[in-house]
Order: structure tokens, then sequence, then C-alpha cells
């Protein structure tokens, strides 16, 4: 089945579902006690090792 819808709908309900999945990644983060900087910092040594 598809649906077609007007391409800014489209683009506004991609918008909307990117935004949720960052929401729940903030959410995730939040409950383990993680911050972002904490992240950004890890993620950052682990891109430097592999160089």
């Amino acid at each position: 089945m598809a649906v077609e819808v007007p391409y800014g709908e489209y683009q506004r309900s991609r918008k909307l579902a990117a935004h949720q999945k960052i929401l729940e990644s903030r959410a995730a983060f939040a409950k383990a006690g993680v911050s972002a900087g904490e992240v950004y910092r890890e993620s950052r040594k682990e891109l430097e090792r592999a160089r």
C-alpha cells in the first residue's frame, strides 16, 4: 500500500521522526548518567586511536 503526500508534509514528517530519535537518545544517555560532553570526549579519543 502506498500513500501520496505533498513533499512539504514528507519533509516535516522526516524532521519530526529525526527529532524523536534525538529525544530518545537523550533520554537513554540521561538514564545511564552519561553527559554529551563525556560521549564527545570518548568518541574523539576512539577516532584519534584509529588513525
